[in-house]
């Protein structure tokens, strides 16, 4: 009976053992996701979309469109800052030659409506501004007044038939407004007594301006019943401008030169008579003596009129005196011309690129050239018998002067420094240079060199192909002619700054140039005059130790002097004195200085400190562009002169708290100073790439400064060639995460900097990691890049692959950055446990699985850790066999002595940072030990066991318990040494 109970007892026993002997299961796992290593971002703002991809193919075509335009031409077409009067001009004459029709007059009408000042009803553009804002002691720009640029913009819309959108009543009120009442005529802004008393001299341009658009805005003078007395005043002030000699003065003062030839000439002699003709009065003059004044200009040996009696040089602007003169013989019936010959020699004057040059001997051909040539054969009833083909070439010239939605008054073959410097700059970056003219850019570069001996300095004009005798045009344009107050204009310029001289010498260092101009001029005297425009007159606080606008401004007044100094004259100097000092040893800039001191002084009293942020505060100019550039200025400056670095942190503020995405200024002059001092300014390059491609224009192959596409800036060309080639490249990587271990990660990768998304067949972009070696990335036809990379099954992957996606340039590393991935696999366990009287029997059955399918525990190992009284007391390791797809961990435990044992069973699958805890078991043994002599060494002994094995739960385990009595058994057991 007790048998039977012990056998019922031991198949319990079984049957317990195998139900709750359990496989147990520790998965490793983790959700698919897509990593993005994005570009940080700042507060954006509005950028129009993108019209092109910003690759290094757009940057190519337009150098290929230069370089196409050089050999179709013979020169880099320039493009000038567009005027109302300029536009007028253009309009006028495109019009008289019938060919109004290839005018975009949308584009222009924009243009004209953009310049229109509702509540003042007038036009105002920026020669408008220079006129408010002129110095009367020292250079007055004439045709340039608001009341002559309004009429511009009146007669242009007439012109295009847009005149119907504006209130013409308004208009006339205005016109009117600037007529002097005290001394008749026009004036060229509205009347008031406290005006400067030169604001307040009538002029016979501002009359005749005045008159024509009135007439245009009515129906005539005899409209304008209310204003009878002024007429006949007006008409009495036109009369007295009439010299003794029988020419006309533009003014009464003869100590104001408003027409900028020498009183009286034919200019003032049109604006005169032909104001009186609105009124069919122009025969109340002293014709007979107009008559002499004509037989005194004409030369009948040259069949020319001479400008004036006192045109120096004696034949300068013949060919447009002889169109006027012309005009006025036929109108004032004067016979003392050879007719044939007369106009033989105006349409012979139509030589450069199908317009008018000014003079046979001052051969300038600018815009108003061939307005005042075109009108004047008009009037004379001339212009018929300019063939067809003749109109169609005077109609292309006018296109040479196309300027952004309106018409510039240079055409585009006056080379600007400016724009030969960021030309050339650009095809250097792009390792294109030979594909200029060296040799003529040389020859044009020193064409334009002017020494001053009263100050021993030479100075360069800002323009290629002006004759280096004369230095200035007629049309006075924007570019190179600024001289003011500077109370609303900001641009310092005129046609010998130190900004032409170092955009002259930038070209020549690019080219390997400087030194054939070393030995075509004396370098050392071009030094002395840059370092002799430093102003050091101290009682001008702000000003002393800066730099003047040109090496000439030393014979011009202190007081003029004072208004030239802007900081970018000291930046243009000191970068100046970099390039002669390197070519002729000279040594550090700061050893050739006036006085260094001063320099150091001009920029500390200029430097604005606060809590957060430090910058120069610009001069004349109080928009944020101006303070970046000036600041980078300073910066540079006090670097070339060895000065100790500013807080970098406080600079990186400034930056940052300005950028602004709408201006292209602000974005390279930001990138300049986060470059030099190498901050970390976080430029949102997304917004700086769609900025650059809004920005240019297709049409003139250059760049807008800004997103309102108000006026190309010569410059930008370079600034966005620079930062193409030089910016830091930026990483777009996206990849799979969370992978199985030996399977495959998708990698992208997407290229940019802060002009580029995309940077041609010489770029190479490779993942590099110690588990896979190199790796060259597919390149994709949109310029990213991808690769689908194998992470194999090895431990040092899990639980994160690393690895570094370069960018070469050839062989040059340019770029790095280390992505990191995550990966995971399957670990499938079964843990088992049996016991006898003496034993503890312990298997596992393990797996791996893989994205290669399930795998052996290959990498790792089982063990169990047995501690009595809570310290460890040993350590043994399973035996393992491995299969095809799993393996078998087996351990037989017999204990050595009496007492109670924690065992704590683990697996270490290789992979894992830490082994897993697979169970606790607590085992108590109790019996009599061996005598002491018994051979531990052999592991045997004998007790009467009773044997108790508890295990306790622990999380993702079952309760496994097991109790049962035995005694006087032996097991043999070898202790691991």
């Amino acid at each position: 009976m007790k048998l039977k109970i012990k056998v019922t007892m031991g198949l319990l026993l079984i049957c317990t053992i195998f139900i709750l002997s359990t496989t147990m299961f520790y998965n490793v796992t983790g959700q698919m996701s897509a990593v993005s290593a994005e570009y940080p971002l700042i507060e954006p703002d509005e950028v129009a979309p993108v019209t092109s991809d910003p690759t290094i193919g757009f940057l190519e075509d337009i150098l290929t469109d230069m370089t196409a335009d050089y050999n179709a031409n013979g020169f880099f077409s320039s493009y000038y800052q567009p005027t109302l009067q300029a536009t007028y001009q253009a309009l006028s004459t495109l019009e008289s030659l019938g060919k109004i029709s290839q005018v975009d007059q949308v584009a222009v009408g924009q243009y004209i409506m953009d310049h229109y000042i509702s509540t003042n009803s007038c036009f105002i553009d920026d020669t408008a501004y220079r006129y408010l804002d002129i110095d009367f002691g020292e250079e007055f720009y004439p045709l340039t007044s608001v009341l002559e640029v309004t009429c511009y913009g009146i007669l242009s819309l007439h012109i295009i038939n847009q005149l119907g959108s504006l209130n013409s009543q308004e208009l006339i009120d205005f016109i009117w407004s600037c007529y002097n009442p005290i001394s008749s005529g026009f004036i060229g802004r509205p009347y008031d007594p406290n005006l400067a008393q030169k604001y307040l001299i009538s002029t016979a341009d501002n009359t005749y301006f005045a008159l024509i658009t009135l007439n245009v805005l009515s129906s005539g003078w005899t409209d304008w019943p209310s204003y009878q007395d002024d007429i006949n005043d007006l008409l009495q002030f036109l009369n007295s401008l009439q010299a003794t000699s029988g020419g006309f003065y533009n003014d009464l003062d003869l100590s104001f030169d408003s027409i900028f030839a020498y009183d009286p000439n034919l200019y003032s002699s049109y604006y005169a008579i032909k104001s009186m003709e609105v009124f069919g009065m122009e025969q109340t003059i002293d014709v007979d003596q107009f008559y002499v004044y004509l037989d005194a200009l004409y030369d009948s040996n040259t069949n020319y009129f001479s400008l004036s009696q006192y045109s120096i040089p004696p034949k300068e602007c013949n060919i447009v005196a002889s169109a006027i003169g012309l005009d006025l013989s036929d109108l004032m019936g004067y016979t003392g011309i050879d007719r044939v010959q007369l106009i033989s020699k105006i349409f012979d004057g139509r030589t450069h690129l199908g317009g008018w040059v000014s003079s046979n001997l001052v051969p300038y051909h600018e815009l108003i050239d061939t307005f005042q040539i075109v009108r004047s054969l008009e009037g004379a009833e001339e212009l018929i018998t300019l063939s067809a083909s003749d109109r169609s070439e005077v109609a292309s010239f006018i296109s040479f002067c196309k300027s952004e939605g309106g018409y510039a008054p240079l055409t585009n073959d006056y080379q600007a420094l400016s724009q030969l410097n960021s030309m050339v700059s650009s095809y250097d970056v792009m390792n294109r240079l030979s594909e200029l003219p060296i040799q003529q850019l040389y020859d044009w570069i020193v064409a334009n060199i002017k020494y001053f001996d009263q100050v021993d300095g030479y100075g360069f004009l800002g323009s290629v192909g002006m004759n280096i005798t004369r230095g200035w045009f007629r049309s006075h344009p924007l570019e190179f002619l600024t001289l003011c107050n500077y109370e609303i204009i900001s641009e310092v310029k005129n046609y010998f700054s130190l900004e032409w001289m170092l955009d002259a010498l930038n070209v020549l260092e690019i080219l390997f140039k400087i030194d054939d101009l070393n030995g075509d001029v004396n370098l050392t005297t071009m030094i002395h005059g840059v370092t002799n425009a430093q102003y050091l007159n101290p009682s001008k606080t702000h000003l002393f130790g800066g730099f003047c606008m040109s090496v000439r401004d030393m014979m011009i007044s202190d007081e003029r002097q004072s208004k030239t100094v802007v900081f970018e004259n000291t930046y243009n100097a000191i970068q100046s004195l970099e390039i002669l000092s390197n070519e002729m040893n000279a040594g550090p800039v700061r050893d050739l200085l006036e006085d260094a001191d001063a320099l150091i002084t001009h920029i500390s009293r200029n430097l604005v400190e606060t809590a957060t942020e430090i910058y120069l505060l610009p001069f004349h100019d109080n928009s944020i562009e101006k303070a970046l550039e000036n600041t980078y200025q300073a910066l540079y400056v006090l670097n070339v002169l060895g000065e100790p670095d500013l807080n970098h942190l406080k600079i990186q503020n400034f930056v940052e708290a300005n950028l602004n995405y709408t201006n292209i200024k602000n974005i390279y002059f930001s990138y300049k100073i986060a470059s030099l001092y190498d901050l970390s300014v976080q430029f949102d390059i997304t917004q700086t790439q769609a900025l650059v491609q809004s920005i240019y224009s297709e049409e003139f192959n250059q760049f807008y400064l800004t997103l309102d596409k108000e006026q190309i800036e010569p410059s930008v060309l370079g600034w966005v060639f620079e930062m193409a080639r030089n910016d830091k490249v930026r990483l777009d990587a996206t990849h799979d995460n969370n992978i199985n271990l030996g399977d495959y990660c998708y990698i992208s990768v997407e290229l940019g900097n802060l002009v580029l998304e995309e940077f041609g067949p010489y770029v190479t972009v490779k993942f590099e990691s110690e588990f896979s070696g190199t790796i060259v990335m597919d390149a994709l036809p949109d310029g990213s890049h991808e690769k689908y990379l194998y992470v194999p099954t090895d431990p040092s992957c899990y639980p994160i692959a690393s690895g570094f996606i370069s960018v070469y340039e050839g062989l040059n590393k340019i770029e790095t950055q280390e992505i990191f991935v995550n990966t995971n696999y399957k670990l499938t366990k079964r843990v088992s446990w049996t016991n006898t009287s003496k034993t503890v029997s312990i298997t596992i059955n393990a797996s791996q699985e893989f994205g290669t399918g399930l795998s052996p525990i290959l990498e790792g190992n089982a063990y169990i850790e047995i501690y009595r009284e809570e310290t460890l007391f040993g350590t043994i390791e399973f035996s393992q066999e491995d299969f095809l797809t799993w393996t078998i961990f087996s351990l037989l435990y017999t204990p050595l002595s009496s007492d109670s044992y924690r065992i704590m069973i683990y697996l270490d699958d290789g992979y894992a940072l830490e082994p897993f805890l697979l169970g606790e078991t607590q085992l108590s043994l109790t019996g009599t030990p061996r005598p002491p002599d018994f051979n531990l060494s052999e592991g045997e002994f004998s007790w009467a066991v009773g044997l108790i094995i508890g295990f306790i739960s622990i999380p993702g385990t079952i309760i496994f318990v097991v109790s049962r009595k035995q005694t006087d058994k032996k097991s043999p057991f070898k202790i691991n040494k």
